[in-house]
């Protein structure tokens, strides 16, 4: 249990390295997070991917690094693939039949967000 809490401790302490724009920081605890296999962590990755943020935008890593982490099962990597399609971006045509069956995904796994 224990071990399962410091895995959440340093999930929390990344979002926030991220938020603050602290990318050094937040990849340093990121990486070998991702490299466990832990799927929070993976999917966060893929968002950095997404946004650049301290990684070079790349949309082919962001889609494969969120879509492992909802292959893992975490919700939020499918709300985040949802709104990924929403909007696309260079390389990601914009699909919102794609983008809603993420965003339902997301909701049947527990993902609690306001509507997009």
């Amino acid at each position: 249990m224990d071990e399962i809490k410091d895995v959440q401790d340093a999930i929390e302490i990344v979002s926030q390295a991220f938020s603050d724009g602290e990318y050094g920081k937040a990849l340093l605890l990121l990486k070998p997070l991702a490299d466990e296999g832990i799927a929070g962590a993976i999917g966060m990755l893929g968002v950095a991917y997404q946004r650049g943020a301290g990684v070079e935008v790349d949309a082919v890593k962001a889609l494969e690094l969120l879509e492992k982490a909802v292959d893992m099962g975490d919700a939020v990597a499918a709300h985040n693939l949802g709104i990924l399609y929403q909007n696309g971006m260079d390389g990601v045509e914009i699909n919102m039949a794609l983008s809603q069956r993420y965003f339902q995904l997301a909701h049947e796994m527990g993902a609690n967000f306001e509507e997009n």
